[in-house]
């Protein structure tokens, strides 16, 4: 279970890396033991599942990346529909200055993701494969497409 966040109508948004339910599982307000159909939100993006939060919207944002290896941050419509969310936005490309993460095992965390909803800043903790780089780089929570940090760390 490497990651689980919580919007603020208290659905829980739980994601799993294992290969046969890898994606973010989403359990309804109140809920209590199994969930005969979960709602499944799957990210055709990513190969490889690493991080997810919820911005000051709520919309999912879901870190990860491709099956090149390159970092990628989708952000899903979830505020507009939890079974079926558009993708809004996705932040990738060589100006986010974010390590490639090619070569990283399911089991190895190398990027992580938060937003501060005070700020409306998205934090994305990044680190290279072999550990010897890491940044944290902050955009602004809605950052689009291939653009640089607001700043890093």
């Amino acid at each position: 279970l490497p990651g689980i966040a919580v919007d603020s109508h208290l659905n829980d948004f739980v994601m799993s890396v294992r290969p046969s339910t890898a994606g973010v599982m989403v359990a309804p307000a109140n809920s209590s033991g199994p969930i005969p159909n979960p709602v499944r939100i799957t990210d055709p993006n990513i190969t490889q599942y690493q991080s997810i939060a919820i911005d000051g919207d709520d919309n999912l944002l879901i870190a990860g990346y491709d099956i090149q290896g390159t970092a990628i941050i989708d952000t899903f419509g979830t505020s507009r529909s939890v079974s079926a969310p558009p993708l809004l936005r996705s932040l990738t490309g060589p100006k986010t200055g974010l390590f490639s993460g090619r070569g990283v095992f399911f089991s190895q965390i190398a990027t992580s993701i938060a937003v501060d909803p005070r700020t409306d800043e998205l934090f994305v903790y990044n680190t290279t494969v072999d550990a010897t780089q890491t940044q944290v780089s902050i955009f602004a929570a809605k950052a689009n497409g291939n653009v640089r940090p607001i700043r890093t760390i």
